[in-house]
């Protein structure tokens, strides 16, 4: 953590800026906290990287304990050893010494192997533990950075303010002519500075859509700049203020995909036979029958239709199947998405245009039901959307 920008000097007995000073040590203390757990989770990412590069070797060298070519020859230069003994040998005792020393080796191949085994299978499941732990310390990671950067941005201001109340109330106190609040100092036309209030816009925003667009693309900076941001307007914690969002663009994505939001590539042989509005009727037909978009390139939980569901997906959105072109055997109808674009911002934006808390809960439904904390400063999240 970098050090604190200027030193306060101590306070007085009957200092008017008491408080203010006292307010300043409390945000940096919370500051050195934010930053020390900033620490712990990056200790915690370190270790579990530094774990997944072990587990990685030694699953490596565990596979080739297992290795069957490896094995098989090490079983047959022990018989070769074998052979090679029992010519050499002229007594039955001998014999049985060299027949002891091959089964010994073959023994101790099997329990090697078998050892090797169930250790690669505690391997695997350990690597598939990290697997899972990395995506989310990596976000943890970064929740607290953010955290500890916006405590220490917080803790400079205020210990600068705490210096200008001193500096401005120490000739009054020298007088005894002491001040709880020191005064305003004119701003460059000559009027006292107002102080700043956050309030909501009562006017309806000129919303634009690039900002939220650019949250729902899921890129890791736009994301952290937006819980910065919103953090210096809410007082929020940054790294909480990230959570939220993941869950709001999740939320968003989820209620784009159930209400078949999609952009259907114009020259697709499928696609191209109904409009973007006849393709979204296709696509909730076969969602009704279990079969749906993944968001992604293919079908969502592995469910994919077979000819004929694709036919009756048409009849029921009322297209004549015997009139259409259809996917050309299972493997055109296993790749049918590929194209596909969810627009999450444009569904969002017809059921909100002007990103209104009400119309905007109302379209994510139970998609929004975790984002009672993000609905509380809404406002302010609505601008920067917006803009």
């Amino acid at each position: 953590m970098a050090a604190h920008p200027t030193p306060l000097p101590p306070i007085r007995d009957g200092d008017p800026c008491a408080e203010v000073r006292a307010e300043a040590e409390r945000i940096c203390v919370d500051a050195e906290h934010k930053a020390a757990a900033s620490e712990v989770q990056q200790r915690r990412l370190r270790e579990l990287r530094s774990e997944e590069a072990i587990v990685a070797e030694e699953r490596a060298a565990v596979a080739n304990l297992r290795d069957r070519r490896r094995i098989a020859e090490a079983k047959d230069e022990a018989a070769q050893d074998y052979r090679r003994a029992l010519h050499a040998v002229q007594e039955p005792a001998a014999a049985q010494l060299a027949a002891a020393d091959w089964l010994r080796k073959v023994d101790g191949l099997n329990r090697e192997t078998r050892i090797a085994g169930a250790r690669e299978q505690e391997l695997v499941r350990r690597a598939l533990e990290l697997h899972q732990l990395l995506p989310a310390t990596e976000l943890a990671v970064d929740a607290a950075r953010i955290a500890a950067e916006a405590a220490q941005a917080s803790c400079a201001e205020a210990r600068r303010v705490a210096i200008e109340c001193t500096e401005a109330t120490g000739a009054s106190s020298a007088s005894g002519a002491e001040k709880a609040v020191p005064e305003a100092r004119p701003g460059p036309t000559g009027e006292a500075p107002r102080p700043t209030v956050l309030e909501p816009r009562s006017a309806p925003l000129e919303v634009r859509g690039t900002a939220l667009r650019e949250l729902l693309l899921g890129d890791r900076q736009p994301l952290l700049r937006f819980a910065l941001l919103l953090a210096g307007e809410t007082g929020l914690e940054p790294g909480r203020l990230q959570l939220l969002l993941v869950e709001l663009r999740e939320a968003i994505i989820a209620g784009a995909l159930a209400n078949h939001a999609f952009h259907f590539p114009a020259e697709h042989p499928f696609w191209s036979q109904f409009g973007q509005a006849g393709g979204a009727q296709v696509a909730g037909t076969l969602s009704s029958l279990g079969f749906r978009f993944d968001g992604r390139d293919g079908w969502a939980d592995g469910r994919v239709p077979q000819i004929r569901d694709l036919a009756l997906a048409l009849s029921y959105a009322s297209f004549d199947p015997r009139s259409l072109r259809r996917p050309a055997g299972q493997a055109a109808i296993d790749t049918l998405w590929q194209g596909t674009v969810v627009l999450p911002a444009e569904w969002l934006l017809q059921r909100a245009p002007q990103l209104e808390l009400e119309a905007v809960v109302e379209a994510l439904g139970q998609h929004g039901a975790r984002l009672a904390d993000l609905w509380a400063i809404w406002p302010q999240l609505r601008e920067l959307l917006a803009g």
